[in-house]
């Protein structure tokens, strides 16, 4: 049985999820963290706006959502850094990923399978400002 990798692309998406909470200064990576992450990413970011998204509002969304994100800032003192944790739907969204492509008989996780299950996630703020421009599953 062959090992399932995330590839560089979502280890670039993932490292850059973590890098979005580290520099908000939150305590823990979110979805909306990831999605970000994804949307910001250039060749996912060239697919939804070769789909007609309004990327630049989209991210602009994400940005303003995160940022206004007061509850989930870590408490350190200036010139710390702490290394936020996954919150649980985010551990959820990358298990159901790796599960899709165990069992689809696939060797690696793409960034569609990350957005795929991040669509399943619908009590999330990743879900809905996706759903707002016409990112769903249905459509896309």
């Amino acid at each position: 049985m062959s090992m399932i990798s995330a590839g560089r692309e979502i280890e670039t998406i993932v490292d850059l999820a973590v890098d979005l909470a580290i520099s908000l200064d939150h305590k823990y990576v979110t979805l909306e963290h990831l999605a970000l992450a994804m949307v910001t990413h250039p060749p996912f970011h060239q697919l939804i706006s070769d789909y007609g998204t309004a990327t630049s509002d989209l991210i602009d969304d994400f940005e303003s959502y995160l940022s206004s994100q007061t509850e989930i800032s870590a408490d350190t003192m200036a010139g710390e850094t702490t290394i936020p944790s996954r919150t649980q739907a985010l551990e959820r969204v990358c298990h159901r990923a790796l599960t899709h492509v165990l069992f689809a008989g696939r060797n690696s996780i793409q960034i569609i399978d990350l957005f795929s299950s991040l669509l399943s996630e619908p009590n999330s703020y990743a879900s809905y400002f996706f759903a707002k421009y016409g990112l769903d599953r249905g459509g896309f």
